[in-house]
């Protein structure tokens, strides 16, 4: 009798191993969809606030500098090629500037990506690593399977002894 309590017990404590390892890897993939919705959220709102500062400090240079430039043409010719060669200088500026507001985003969203590969990797290790335990649970499955035919067969020949 105590045999049959101590497989049973053993197979709920079995079933209640399973469900609560299938529970964590259920809460594992919520967390990791949502992680990974939450992180292209931030990467859109951000790539989308660098392109208007971008737009914007680029249509702001560029008033700028045809202001300036109509000043110099109105107020002397003479001075215009002079005029002329300082706009071109800040005009490069701004393109230098833009450039490197261009690499800063790249790298930005190389960095991300390489966060977001990482973070798919953890949760993929972790995912592995639950299955791993697959396989010790089938040894206690197939080790409370021979315990219960074994507990008979030993106590009938106890008995018949």
């Amino acid at each position: 009798m105590q045999a049959w309590l101590l497989f049973f017990f053993g197979l709920v404590s079995y079933v209640l191993l399973i469900v609560s390892r299938q529970e964590k890897l259920q809460n594992l993939q919520n967390q990791n969809q949502l992680f990974s919705q939450n992180l292209n959220g931030v990467l859109t709102s951000i790539a989308s606030k660098l392109v208007e500062q971008v737009k914007v400090d680029t249509v702001n240079a560029l008033q700028a500098n045809m202001e300036a430039m109509n000043t110099a043409v109105q107020k002397n010719l003479t001075t215009l090629e002079d005029a002329v060669k300082s706009h071109i200088k800040a005009i490069g500026t701004a393109h230098t500037h833009m450039e490197k507001a261009n690499t800063k985003v790249a790298n930005y969203d190389k960095h991300l990506k390489t966060l977001l590969d990482n973070r798919m990797k953890r949760s993929k290790e972790s995912i592995s690593k639950i299955f791993e335990v697959d396989g010790l649970k089938r040894f206690f499955f197939w080790a409370g399977i021979v315990c219960s035919i074994l507990t008979p067969i030993v106590l009938i020949v106890v008995f018949l002894v």
